[in-house]
């Protein structure tokens, strides 16, 4: 993984502990884990802290999930969200 990867897998990890401290992790409405964006932040990390083990055999699967992270983006713009959210609402 080059410099950019662990660079953004520790930016995002920093983000997560902070909405997680924040909002907490669940068993409330403002949880972390009730909202399904958060859900795909949360596998975008774990996928990125993957790659940091060492020796791991058939890693190319795991980094084309890395396509995942840009859809972080549409968490953070509202209207981007709710574009994307009535789109895939259309799409069934």
């Amino acid at each position: 993984m080059n410099v950019a990867g662990y660079v953004f897998t520790v930016l995002f990890t920093i983000e997560f502990f902070s909405k997680i401290i924040a909002n907490g992790a669940f068993l409330h409405r403002r949880a972390y884990f009730s909202n399904g964006w958060n859900w795909l932040d949360f596998i975008v990390i774990i996928f990125g802290w993957i790659e940091f083990i060492p020796n791991q055999p058939n890693l190319r699967s795991i980094r084309t999930l890395r396509v995942l992270r840009p859809l972080r983006t549409i968490n953070s713009i509202p209207a981007l969200k709710k574009q994307v959210t009535s789109l895939l609402k259309s799409l069934g």
